[in-house]
């Protein structure tokens, strides 16, 4: 019997985030919400149908000259504490990839992520990765958030204002998730699942690649949702306002998934800043949830499933991939006048 995988909605993410500051463990460590889409699977899920498969494509990832693969095989590792421990001799994985990929966004944001804080070296380790990647990517909010993360944790307002300038600065919002699913992809096409774990019309790789990358770890968005929310008592002007507002539009407005253009509108809806044009990006959000199973082959077509697959290939953007699937489902790609989810805004509405 078939079933779907269900991975929680970024839209409910994104309200309970608004809500209650979407509390997730130090450095982000919560399960990758922003794969919205359903896909059908055999009860036994392709990324663990097959022990002895996974286990030797954990060796060859290990022993693999790419430092991407130790990086990825490090952060997918049932024992965490084998291969992000706090010093080079106990991981030999994560941290070694990040040492020989200096210059790699999507490897230092790996560390950036999972480097444990609970220890000198594990901090050590992230802040360097951090710092690697604001200078890969000065222009990107995503890699400014890890920095305000790390000042937020370690209680250093100095560091927490800069960080909210260098937010206000950016032009774009790109947490790298889609990076990794395509790094997972790439890997599995490297080596090949067994044609015995393949389900529908769905590649049995594609379908681990998917797995493997909506279960890697949430960059830490509860850090910036807290420092741009006004406090209730506050007498006089937010003095981090407009930097704020800033913010939250260039993550609604440019986020690459839904969780972040979603916590994008929370932080302007919390500054009561938000216009009639982000009510309207907001409810093609609650839109696209609503419809989230159409055109993706999710009813069987074989057809559908096959160009669901190759959008999540080429794009890089988890929206355009949810607009194309509407566009093949004949359905508008943006919410039609009048329509309303059936639920509170930043639920799911019944499709």
């Amino acid at each position: 019997m078939l079933r779907i995988v269900a991975f929680v909605c970024a839209l409910q993410l994104g309200a309970f985030a608004a809500e209650s500051g979407a509390q997730t463990p130090a450095g982000g460590r919560a399960a990758h919400a922003t794969l919205a889409a359903g896909i059908r699977i055999a009860s036994g899920a392709a990324g663990a149908a097959n022990p002895a498969f996974e286990a030797s494509l954990d060796a060859a990832m290990r022993s693999s000259t790419r430092p991407r693969d130790w990086a990825l095989a490090a952060t997918a590792s049932p024992q965490p504490s084998r291969t992000i421990g706090a010093t080079a001799h106990v991981d030999g994985d994560l941290f070694r990839a990040a040492q020989a990929a200096p210059g790699d966004a999507l490897v230092q944001w790996l560390v950036a992520n999972h480097a444990d804080p609970a220890t000198p070296e594990g901090r050590a380790h992230r802040a360097a990765a951090i710092d690697a990647m604001t200078r890969i990517e000065p222009d990107n909010g995503a890699a400014w958030m890890q920095a305000l993360a790390a000042a937020a944790s370690d209680d250093d307002e100095p560091l927490v204002e800069d960080a909210l300038t260098r937010m206000a600065q950016a032009r774009r919002f790109d947490d790298h998730f889609v990076d990794v699913l395509h790094a997972w992809i790439d890997v599995y096409d490297r080596h090949p699942a067994p044609a015995s774990l393949s389900t529908d019309a769905y590649d049995a790789g594609f379908m681990a690649a998917m797995a493997k990358a909506a279960a890697t770890a949430l960059p830490a968005y509860q850090h910036v949702v807290l420092a741009c929310k006004p406090p209730a008592t506050a007498g006089t002007a937010f003095a981090r306002g407009t930097r704020c507002v800033a913010i939250g539009r260039t993550m609604l407005d440019s986020g690459t998934t839904l969780v972040a253009r979603s916590i994008g509108f929370a932080i302007l809806r919390n500054l009561d800043a938000a216009t009639d044009a982000d009510r309207a990006a907001k409810r093609d959000l609650d839109w696209y949830a609503a419809n989230v199973l159409h055109g993706t082959g999710e009813d069987g077509n074989v057809r559908d499933a096959l160009a669901h697959e190759s959008d999540w290939r080429r794009m890089d953007d988890e929206i355009e991939v949810m607009k194309s699937a509407l566009g093949r489902a004949g359905l508008p790609t943006q919410a039609p006048d009048g329509w309303m989810p059936r639920s509170k805004p930043g639920a799911v509405a019944a499709g």
